[in-house]
């Protein structure tokens, strides 16, 4: 459910009585339970009914301060009791939501039933004041939302038939019902897929009957084999052609006496046409038949972007005629076509879709009209290019994390992540350009980034992500932008510098952005939490998944642990403490191993040096020296190939397994065992920062004047 202000907490319903001090007196029964909210247009809130307690009062006054947008509120609310349900105060925070939304408004609230009036001044505003009401798991709604209307002179309709059976349309209509009356006719008319177009809300109508004569006309038309439809006021005009004398007939019979028609009925022979689909930049297929006097190859040379189906024939009957000059024409456009579709035959050329960014739709239709022979007829339904797509996610003061702006067409919002919020001012819109597929991968990644900053923004537009703000507690900088350009992929400029990073306190929980896992700042370091006590399975098996991960290696000939070992560091020293914090009467034994190269007696200090350079990065991590116990296997058990690089690489590493713990480990007080938030455990004692952090600096000393560095 939307929320329209920040809370401190979700609303509880509580009983029907108000406390104060030790006296109690009954709350007045409210029947039905009904609440009006009433936003004005300079933003000023009026809200009075009942409310169950004096929290939810607050809760709704504060979102009645949020909608007004700094404008008085006039709080007329009331304590009765006979709440309908405990979710009626999650319908009023619905009802500001949407307000919120309008230009100005009214929700009345009748026990469980809401009904919503207003204006808005734009149909996208109102698909979300719409979208707000579909979310809400509280009660049911009805509206009356009125978008403003303008008044069309002359009230026209617009309708063309084009070869492939399609009706590109655009006009007026008097409401909802007749609008949608009109294109359902279109739909049962024209149900190909390519139909489309747009009918705006105007007054004006001249006539109550004048929707009837433009379903009748729509009727009339679908006799051609391509033409237009012209309705203006009570005036019909049809131009066209059928394709037989029959079909002249029938469109006659169709028709009323009054209207115009410019028809003519073709050679029933079926011509020659071609069908050129732009699918996509820089990829073009043609179809269908060719008049003679031109072949594949002629084709291929007047448009060589195209790829030809194996079905392209060539036809006998037919004339080509101006055909030269109608490819050369297609020639011209293509460049320009981001999407569409070129229809060539019966003496004309049809062209439909959308540009290129960078060309004009009117400057491109009138270079292919002085290009077409005359008498050839151009039909251009090319659409301007989309604006570049861009939205803005923002983590707000509530910790929810709203998005606006404009998404590429053929976004699918549904599949926007859980939890985002759109934006109230600026809206959400589909229909900008870009990949949609790739746009929803790279908000989805903006949307994980956002988790990790406590306040700020991030915007995203064609090849370019930027974020500023506040990091989260212990979050680093660079482990983020590298996270989010391995989530993103090549082509996409990643800024984050306007982002600050905010120290943590040791203790301080954050979100890693690789793994999505919780952890702890512990002396210094971040360690997964374990939410519980693991059983002693869990810790063996968790134990031999980090050996088998083979994460944790060293430098050749050295007792130097590889960089990129920190993170498996990190992860056994958390696993370690969650087990050994259960005081099992066990230690975690620490195994070294060389590969075989060099002296063995040299390879088995080595081997022995590691397992103890590793106990030293755990206790410096926190994890009781005593609990710790290491051993030298030497070279003695390779678990790769010496002979090659790779294999003893991997034999240069450690091993982990369960042991008894040293018995005078057992009874040592002031181990410092760090448990897990909400482990159970008996040792209670904390690590000493001073020692903890002496400890540390004392292992990474002796690490960097290891002779066998």
């Amino acid at each position: 459910m939307e929320t329209v202000a920040a809370e401190p907490a979700s609303i509880e319903n509580v009983g029907s009585e108000l406390k104060t001090g030790a006296n109690v007196s009954p709350l007045p029964v409210a029947t039905p339970y009904e609440m009006r909210i009433t936003r004005m247009a300079g933003g000023e809130v009026r809200i009075s009914g009942p409310v169950p307690n004096q929290r939810v009062m607050s809760v709704l006054h504060a979102a009645a301060q949020a909608v007004s947008g700094g404008a008085k509120v006039q709080d007329e609310m009331s304590l009765a009791s006979g709440m309908p349900d405990e979710r009626w105060p999650e319908m009023a925070k619905t009802a500001l939501a949407a307000l919120g939304r309008l230009d100005e408004g009214m929700a009345t609230i009748t026990d469980m039933q809401g009904h919503l009036t207003g204006h808005v001044s734009a149909p996208a505003r109102r698909q979300i004041v719409l979208a707000i009401l579909d979310r809400s798991r509280a009660g049911t709604w009805t509206t009356e939302i009125n978008l403003p209307v303008v008044r069309a002179v002359p009230y026209r309709f617009v309708a063309t038939l084009t070869a492939r059976d399609a009706i590109i349309y655009h006009g007026y209509a008097p409401d909802d019902a007749t609008r949608q009356e009109m294109i359902t006719a279109i739909g049962e008319i024209a149900p190909s897929a390519d139909s489309g177009g747009k009918i705006r809300l105007a007054d004006g109508m001249p006539n109550d009957n004048w929707p009837t004569i433009v379903v009748r006309a729509l009727g009339a038309l679908a006799t051609l084999r391509s033409g237009t439809l012209r309705i203006s006021d009570m005036s019909v005009k049809i131009d066209g052609a059928v394709t037989g004398d029959g079909d002249l007939r029938r469109l006659k019979a169709r028709s009323d006496n009054d209207w115009k028609l410019n028809v003519f009925a073709l050679d029933p022979t079926p011509s020659a046409s071609l069908i050129i689909e732009i699918a996509s930049v820089g990829t073009a297929t043609a179809g269908g038949q060719l008049p003679p006097g031109l072949d594949v190859d002629s084709l291929k040379a007047a448009l060589p972007e195209l790829t030809l189906s194996d079905g392209l024939k060539i036809r006998a009957a037919g004339n080509a005629t101006g055909w030269k000059e109608a490819l050369s024409a297609a020639a011209a456009t293509l460049p320009r076509i981001a999407k569409g579709r070129i229809l060539i035959g019966d003496g004309s050329v049809e062209v439909h879709g959308r540009m290129k960014p960078g060309f004009s739709a009117q400057a491109s239709r009138a270079a292919v009209r002085a290009i077409l022979p005359p008498g050839w007829r151009l039909e251009f339904h090319l659409g301007e290019a989309p604006p570049p797509s861009r939205v803005t996610l923002e983590r707000l003061v509530s910790g929810e994390i709203s998005i606006g702006g404009f998404l590429p067409e053929g976004f699918v919002q549904e599949g926007l992540p859980d939890g985002l919020v759109t934006d109230p001012e600026t809206g959400l819109d589909v229909g900008g350009g870009g990949d949609p597929e790739e746009w929803a991968g790279i908000v989805k990644s903006g949307f994980s980034l956002l988790s990790v900053i406590s306040e700020g923004s991030l915007t995203i537009e064609p090849g370019k992500i930027t974020a500023e703000g506040l990091l989260a507690p212990g979050q680093d900088l660079a482990a983020a932008k590298r996270w989010l350009e391995t989530s993103t992929g090549d082509g996409w400029n990643i800024d984050l510098d306007a982002l600050k990073e905010i120290p943590a306190a040791n203790d301080a929980i954050r979100i890693n952005l690789a793994s999505g896992e919780s952890e702890r700042l512990v002396n210094g370091y971040w360690l997964p939490v374990t939410d519980t006590s693991p059983a002693e399975a869990q810790c063996r098996e968790q134990f031999a998944e980090i050996e088998a991960s083979r994460t944790i290696t060293f430098v050749a000939g050295s007792r130097r642990i590889s960089r990129t070992a920190d993170t498996a560091l990190d992860r056994l020293t958390g696993i370690t403490l969650a087990c050994l914090a259960q005081e099992t009467g066990q230690a975690l034994e620490i195994g070294g191993h060389t590969d075989a190269v060099g002296a063995s007696g040299k390879n088995q200090r080595l081997s022995e040096a590691r397992a103890r350079a590793v106990r030293d990065a755990l206790i410096a991590r926190g994890v009781p020296a005593g609990l710790l116990l290491v051993r030298g296997y030497g070279e003695e058990h390779p678990i790769a190939d010496n002979d090659t690089e790779a294999g003893r690489a991997l034999n240069r590493r450690i091993s982990l397994h369960w042991a008894a713990a040293p018995r005078a480990a057992k009874s040592v007080a002031g181990h410092a065992v760090v448990p897990p938030a909400g482990a159970k455990h008996k040792t209670t004692h904390q690590p000493d920062p001073v020692k903890a952090g002496a400890l540390k600096n004392s292992a990474k000393a002796a690490l960097l004047t290891d002779p066998e560095y």
